[in-house]
């Protein structure tokens, strides 16, 4: 894991310079060059804040310009977080780098979002509205939780002093930059381990306010040197190195910061301008005369003389002074003739209030005029929209309106900027550090099949091919031509492995992938009605226009394709529409690949003609079908008439046969018989026994 390059194994690292004295130096330096800004913008900033400058405490009344101006400015430069857009390049339509952008932009989009970096950005517009100077600070963190690995891309505003860089003309000149934490006892140990010992040094901080000094701690700088590719840590009372590393994050620029946003610098250095400077002399003198206006304000008494004696008279006028009725006041003289023959008008003589008025409401022009001056130093007049008479016309207001929009271009511009800068740098860390399950997790791109499914396909495809008649080679063509179309869809397929493979690879991503960001200015609401609408219109007159020629052909509607786009191109606010339009321009040359659209007479005219046409052919495969019947049936009967008298044939030579064998059978016989009488005439008849005289004939044989 790594948290802020806080994870290498010491015995793994290399051997790196420990001499920190050198940066001791260059730190002290750099911030002696930025001292006079430090100091313009410390005073400023209390001026800009300071709730006891304008009260009846201090003494004095103020006209808090500054603030008045900065809560104008800050909506107009800054007002709604950004949106991260990440497309291809080259519109070439390839589905992978498209799956690639999408799974960035949607990484991105919601690390902004969980991390809030609108936050940031607001402070980064804060600051420069007021000193001049944004600055924000990429972090990678990585923690190893029950559920997996929490990978983020933490953004942190960096106060003013708290960021430091070598001096320079231009911020291609800059070799390093440097940035300030406080860290505890504690925080400290756990950092840097046997390095953070006896020699640091602990002082009340910067980070808390002066009523809350509670906890000192101990003052660290961190440099990322682009000259020497290694980042150290340092503190001043350490000779060595708290650490050195090589750097954890490879980024285009090397460093965890993008160029922070200004307002306006000194000629040829970084040094910011705060734009108060500008006008600090006329808000001055709003300020005195504001406190003048508040003196003479006091001085608008009602004061008269009288002359002395009078007593009952004088008694009297008081009394009458000191009425605060609004009803009619009657006050009672002892003697009316006191009042002498003038009455009171010519008793009293009053202390003129006349050249006082006349001197408050000249100091009020006065200042009506440099707070004009003021704003037309700043740009708030315009910006505000207060100067316009509601009996200009639309175009005298827009006009006005965008001018004064044009006078804050350039710091709207810086903020669009940084915030694509920081949509930049967020990109390249998650690139080159998020595991494929943090991408999948953040992006939620559900729909990415993995490679391995894929090759499970295939290989199943492979391993089954379609059961065909092998009698019908046309039938067995065509299903091979349709699996050998499947394995070449899911070889193109587009694999969550090859997206992330796309992304993670440093040499080809930036030439795939650009990674910008929406508008950061708050939208007018009628004017984005009128834009919209404008393109709109715009849309449908160059449709109109094209729409015949789109069809004519394939060529004809690439180039009506082209058409659209070169005439929606000036609208930005139809730039969200660019996927849809070449998803259009596709669809249309498919289309005109496919012929003209059809002519419904005409189509209903062919029907017609195609149901006849088939009709008749159906009539004639009926009628050659039945043709076809009848000549099967009469072979049939041919074929069993010949069999018939085939086998009557058979059967009445069989029964000639039957009767030769039975003649022959008798011929035997015959023959048989007449051997056996022959056989009985050739054989001797047997001879009767001799007998002697007594009839013995058993002894005639001794």
């Amino acid at each position: 894991m790594i948290r802020d390059g806080q994870n290498e194994p010491d015995e793994e690292k290399p051997q790196f310079p420990e001499d920190a004295k050198p940066w001791h130096t260059r730190i002290e330096q750099a911030a002696k060059a930025f001292d006079t800004w430090f100091d313009r913008s410390d005073k400023i900033r209390k001026q800009h804040a300071d709730v006891t400058s304008g009260s009846a405490d201090s003494g004095k009344r103020r006209y808090n310009v500054l603030w008045a101006n900065t809560q104008v400015l800050r909506p107009a430069i800054y007002a709604r977080a950004p949106t991260p857009e990440v497309v291809p390049r080259h519109k070439d339509r390839k589905e992978l780098p498209r799956k690639a952008a999408e799974m960035l932009e949607r990484t991105i989009a919601t690390g902004f979002e969980l991390e809030d970096v609108h936050d940031v950005l607001i402070h980064c517009r804060n600051d420069l509205a007021l000193v001049g100077r944004g600055t924000p600070w990429a972090r990678y963190v990585a923690d190893q939780t029950e559920v997996g690995l929490d990978e983020k891309v933490v953004w942190d505003h960096i106060k003013m002093r708290d960021f430091l860089h070598e001096p320079g003309r231009d911020w291609k000149e800059v070799g390093w930059v440097a940035r300030r934490v406080f860290l505890d006892r504690q925080a400290g140990m756990k950092r840097f381990s046997d390095k953070w010992n006896a020699d640091i040094e602990y002082r009340d901080t910067e980070d808390t306010s002066d009523e809350y000094k509670v906890d000192k701690k101990a003052e660290v700088w961190e440099i990322w040197d682009k000259t020497a590719g290694l980042v150290y840590w340092v503190h001043k009372n350490k000779e060595t190195f708290l650490d050195v590393r090589e750097p954890w994050l490879d980024l285009k620029g090397f460093f965890p910061c993008p160029r922070p946003a200004y307002a306006t610098v000194e000629d040829d250095t970084l040094i910011p301008v705060p734009d108060f400077l500008y006008y600090k002399d006329q808000a001055e003198e709003i300020n005195i005369l504001t406190d003048r206006i508040a003196s003479l304000g006091e001085s608008l008494r009602l004061k008269g003389f009288y002359p002395a004696g009078a007593e009952d008279a004088s008694e009297a006028i008081e009394l009458a002074l000191k009425q605060t009725d609004n009803r009619a006041t009657l006050v009672p003289v002892p003697s009316l003739a006191a009042l002498g023959a003038g009455g009171i008008g010519g008793m009293i003589e009053w202390l003129p209030i006349k050249e006082v008025v006349e001197t408050i409401m000249a100091c009020v022009q006065l200042r009506q005029q440099l707070m004009e001056d003021v704003r037309e130093i700043a740009g708030i007049s315009d910006i505000m929209r207060g100067d316009t008479d509601a009996q200009e016309t639309l175009g005298a207001q827009q006009l006005k309106a965008q001018y004064g929009s044009s006078r804050v271009r350039d710091k709207q511009d810086e903020m669009v900027r940084l915030a694509r800068d920081m949509c930049r740098i967020s990109g390249e860390i998650m690139a080159e550090n998020f595991q494929p399950e943090t991408f999948q997790k953040m992006a939620q791109m559900d729909d990415l099949p993995r490679a391995q499914q894929i090759q499970q396909q295939m290989l199943q495809l492979q391993q089954q091919p379609p059961q065909v008649d092998p009698n019908n080679p046309q039938v067995a063509q065509q299903a091979q031509a349709q699996m050998q179309q499947q394995l070449q869809e899911l070889q193109n397929t587009v694999t969550l492995e090859a997206v992330i493979q796309m992304i993670q690879n440093e040499r080809i991503r930036p030439f795939v992938l650009e990674i910008e960001t929406d508008s950061t200015i708050q939208p007018d609401e009628q004017a984005e009605k009128a834009s919209r609408a404008e393109f709109l219109q715009a849309m449908s007159q160059t449709m109109q226009n094209v729409a015949p020629m789109a069809m004519q052909g394939p060529a004809e509607a690439k180039f009506a394709g082209e058409v659209i786009k070169f005439s929606l191109a000036p609208y930005r606010i139809g730039r969200t529409l660019d996927q849809a339009v070449d998803d259009l321009v596709e669809s249309v040359t498919e289309k005109a690949k496919q012929g003209p659209p059809p002519n419904p007479e005409a189509e209903a005219k062919k029907a017609e003609v195609e149901m006849a046409k088939e009709k008749h052919q159906g009539e004639m495969q009926a009628r050659q079908i039945e043709g076809q019947t009848k000549q099967m049936e009469a072979q049939a009967r041919q074929q069993e008439i010949a069999a018939k008298a085939e086998a009557d044939a058979q059967i009445r030579q069989m029964d000639v046969r039957l009767k030769e064998i039975e003649l022959l059978l008798k011929e035997k016989d015959i023959e048989i018989a007449e051997l056996k009488i022959e056989h009985e005439k050739a054989r001797p008849k047997p001879q009767p026994p001799k007998t002697n005289g007594s009839g013995d004939a058993s002894s005639a044989s001794m």
